[in-house]
């Protein structure tokens, strides 16, 4: 079996199960990444050519307890200035990378797609052409 995405999303969510059906909690550790390529899992007839498909670690939420009825959740968030706050409550505290990427209780995770104005430009390039060259022919 093998899936493909047909149209990479600007912003990815991907939500772990970590609740069981009868309540408990699913606490294995889970090792984040800052950063992916799904450019390999595009489908080949969605893909352009030369596109890449990068998308930076921008979110995510965390529970902490044991069971899906009881426990507190947090969140992480990346600032424009490339940095990550930590968001419980009213406390909010800058944290680190390596915190953020080792981090046991992610249950939610957004990843923004890294834009590429080369590839971009490009295309809208080959856009106004067409448009252009249609134009003559009219």
């Amino acid at each position: 079996k093998k899936f493909s995405i047909e149209r990479p999303p600007n912003v990815l969510c991907v939500q772990l199960k970590r609740f069981e059906i009868l309540g408990g909690k699913n606490c294995k550790h889970v090792s984040l990444s800052r950063s992916l390529d799904l450019t390999k899992y595009c489908h080949k007839d969605s893909l352009i050519e030369g596109q890449q498909y990068h998308y930076k670690l921008v979110s995510l939420i965390s529970h902490i307890g044991t069971s899906a009825n009881c426990g507190h959740y947090t969140a992480v968030g990346h600032t424009s200035e490339g940095r990550y706050y930590h968001f419980d409550d009213t406390l909010v505290r800058y944290i680190s990378e390596t915190t953020l990427t080792s981090t046991s209780n992610a249950y939610v995770i957004m990843y923004e797609m890294v834009p590429q104005p080369t590839i971009t430009n490009k295309r809208n390039a080959t856009l106004q052409s067409i448009n252009m060259n249609e134009n003559r022919i009219n």
